[in-house]
């Protein structure tokens, strides 16, 4: 990074006026790119924390569950007079 340029982040006072020493103004090839990509992140992020790491892990303990709510009855007679059918 050329002195100038470090110059001007550190003379900075907002994220807005850093953004513009670094990227560029808004509308500029380099500034779009980097909303793009910084865009992409905050998605991926916010998707990672809202499903479990290991999905397919998560996808079984569900299905052990399902199954286990199944096989608590002996017959589907039993299950249908819990339901009061």
């Amino acid at each position: 990074m050329d002195a100038k340029k470090k110059e001007a982040i550190m003379e900075c006072t907002s994220f807005d006026e850093l953004l513009n020493a670094e990227y560029g103004e808004r509308g500029t090839e380099a500034r779009e790119n980097f909303e793009t990509e910084a865009e992409a992140f905050a998605q991926d992020k916010i998707m990672n924390t809202k499903t479990p790491k290991n999905k397919n892990s998560y996808i079984r303990s569900q299905e052990d569950k399902m199954a286990g709510r199944v096989e608590k009855f002996s017959s589907s007679e039993e299950m249908f007079k819990s339901l009061g059918i």
